[in-house]
C-alpha cells in the first residue's frame, strides 16, 4: 500500500491494472472524495506515470470515469 508507484519506483510490469477514486464529492464541486484532487487530476496523473512502470509490450487497464 502506497502513494501510487512510490513503493514500486524500481519495478517494471507487463500489466497495470488500477481503479482509482472517481467518487465525486457532493459537498464540494468537481473534487474527487477519496483522492483529495480536483476534477480529473488523479486518473491524468496515473496515466501519465505508468508508461515508464511497463515492461516492453505491456499494457495498462484502468477503469476510470471523467467529470
Amino acid at each position: 500500500m502506497g502513494d501510487r508507484f512510490k513503493p514500486v519506483q524500481d519495478e517494471k510490469f507487463d500489466l497495470i491494472v488500477t481503479n482509482p477514486p472517481f467518487v465525486i464529492s457532493p459537498d464540494r464541486t468537481y473534487v474527487y472524495r477519496d483522492a483529495g484532487m480536483g476534477a480529473d487530476r488523479i486518473s491524468r496523473e496515473i496515466m501519465a506515470e505508468a508508461p515508464r512502470f511497463l515492461t516492453p509490450g505491456g499494457s495498462v487497464h484502468m477503469l476510470m470515469s471523467w467529470v
